[in-house]
């Protein structure tokens, strides 16, 4: 028999996501909570501690991936019960929008979960916002940005630009976010995979590395902190190719993976979404 919250959730995995989101609200906006979960906890291990990314510290390497907290809504919050190593925050987009029709989460049983949310989100002011009045975070902020599902493929090297220059302020002022992520390999947006091809990724981080270079007046440190988020299904063409612009471009590297297509009906329509969990 299934447990009382997953036989409620179970046509609809996000409703389970969005009463954790209420709960962790209660706890981000009470300082003296947060204080008495923390202050519990023992510092963690001084041998899991690695310095990445040209000067990011990150006190461990077990984290929270983009995609938990879309907006930035709970940092403090995993901070005080988790202590992770790093909360990447995202896919965060130019402009709000309500991503794919619901149900749009499905939990399959004893394997993972299925995942067709296409990057509902606040947006990049909102969430800039939020972040910059965080306090007393202990771990590195990173940032996962994403075009509009609006955005037709020849803009989106212009628009992830865009997402990046309105980071200036906050970057310059408090150094955040710690890190970037450029999300090219959603398989919840119709076309967006298709951006990891050589010529639209290569134009995408070229135009992404001048921002960053603009406001830290040529600092290499800051793109060296720059991250190109890929897709399993990759063939080694394409690997190769991506690896050939995080060196020409001198940027940080890759995070590996995004969700897979791989196993699912060859029936499903671009952008229906993607698995993640262990193998079938």
């Amino acid at each position: 028999m299934l447990p009382p919250t997953q036989r409620l959730t179970r046509d609809d995995a996000e409703t389970a996501h969005n009463w954790l989101l209420a709960a962790m609200s209660i706890l981000e906006s009470r300082r003296h909570l947060r204080l008495l979960l923390s202050n519990g906890q023992s510092e963690p291990d001084a041998r899991l501690t690695q310095t990445l990314l040209d000067g990011v510290v990150f006190p461990s390497p077990f984290g929270i991936a983009a995609g938990f907290d879309k907006n930035a809504t709970m940092v403090q919050a995993l901070d005080a019960i988790l202590q992770p190593g790093f909360v990447e925050v995202g896919t965060v987009t130019m402009q709000a929008q309500l991503g794919n029709a619901r149900p749009r989460v499905v939990v399959i049983p004893r394997h993972g979960v299925f995942d067709a949310m296409g990057f509902p989100g606040d947006g990049i002011d909102v969430v800039l916002k939020r972040i910059e009045q965080l306090k007393f975070v202990r771990m590195p902020i990173g940032l996962n940005i994403g075009t509009m599902k609006s955005t037709p493929a020849q803009s989106s090297a212009t628009e992830c630009a865009a997402l990046v220059r309105t980071t200036a302020t906050l970057w310059l002022e408090h150094g955040l976010p710690d890190y970037y992520v450029m999300n090219v390999s959603s398989p919840n947006t119709p076309g967006l995979a298709a951006l990891q091809k050589f010529e639209p990724l290569n134009e995408i981080v070229a135009a992404i590395v001048d921002e960053l270079d603009s406001f830290s007046a040529g600092d290499p440190a800051l793109r060296h902190r720059l991250l190109v988020k890929v897709g399993p299904e990759l063939d080694r063409q394409d690997i190769e190719s991506t690896v050939e612009i995080v060196v020409e471009h001198d940027i940080g590297g890759v995070v590996a993976t995004n969700s897979t297509t791989i196993g699912l009906s060859n029936a499903r329509k671009e952008g229906d979404g993607a698995y993640s969990g262990p193998a079938f």
